[in-house]
């Protein structure tokens, strides 16, 4: 006899080996240690739209955050711990059933396959492979970059921090809940010759953050050819003819997050 899928298990591919047991078996994927820090800056939001699937919409404040992780001591890597850069756009959902506001995925470049496997067939977050070395630190700047085939298609620096309060951090501890991370879950047809799943999905998490700081950031987007970056160059381009109007305040933070599976579900 065969192997038979079993439809209401967990699978990761390839699936004749059984289920994946870290999704049968977690509601959350723990990561014990992050240290993160981002740019936000306000664009033009007639410009943003362009970039929305419908029936997202840019937020009334638009904005763009570019956002470095250092993970540690994820569970679903026995311990391990990769470093992200994300690029989270500020939208609205106005669906048939579904009103939401938060932030929309529009890339994460990660620099280990298996977290980008799995939050791509799992969850259909939209991530690429790339090149983030851990962040430098030099007179008071920290500066954080994304290459593709060694080819620098971002740099970012975040200085001038100043901590904040405790009770400033337990706030922003109890806003990650409320959150809302929104991303498109698409998948082609065989070969490419069209889409076989096109929709819209939130995720929640839960984080603590234990030291926060708040000053200046910067972003510097490069212009790629297809020869530099033949994966990310478009999507590079088309981040790049976002303007930056303003900055927001910079953040940098010392946090343990558990992003909540079992929350994953398609909005309409």
């Amino acid at each position: 006899m065969g192997y038979t899928i079993k439809q209401k298990q967990g699978y990761f591919m390839p699936a004749n080996f059984g289920p994946w047991p870290f999704i049968n078996s977690h509601d959350a994927g723990h990561y014990s240690e992050i240290r993160q820090m981002s740019v936000t800056y306000v664009t033009d939001k007639d410009k943003l739209a362009k970039l929305l699937p419908k029936p997202f919409e840019p937020a009334d404040v638009p904005t763009v955050s570019y956002t470095l992780q250092c993970c540690n001591g994820c569970d679903f890597l026995a311990g391990r711990g990769y470093n992200l850069i994300s690029v989270d756009l500020g939208v609205v959902f106005n669906g048939k059933k579904d009103h939401l506001q938060g932030a929309y995925a529009a890339v994460l470049w990660e620099n280990d396959t298996y977290p980008i496997l799995l939050g791509r067939e799992l969850l259909g977050a939209p991530k690429l492979y790339g090149q983030i070395p851990d962040p430098s630190f030099d007179a008071g700047t920290w500066r954080f970059s994304c290459s593709e085939y060694g080819n620098k298609m971002l740099d970012a620096e975040v200085k001038n921090l100043q901590p904040l309060p405790e009770e400033m951090c337990r706030q922003i501890s109890a806003g990650a809940g409320d959150a809302n991370w929104m991303l498109w879950r698409v998948l082609s047809k065989m070969g490419g010759r069209g889409t076989e799943v096109s929709y819209p999905t939130v995720l929640k998490s839960k984080a603590e953050v234990h030291k926060a700081w708040a000053g200046e950031g910067r972003i510097k987007i490069n212009r790629m050819t297809f020869e530099q970056a033949p994966i990310s160059f478009k999507i590079v381009n088309t981040l790049r003819s976002l303007p930056i109007k303003e900055y927001q305040p910079s953040m940098m933070a010392e946090l343990s997050l558990d992003l909540l599976l079992r929350t994953a579900r398609k909005i309409e």
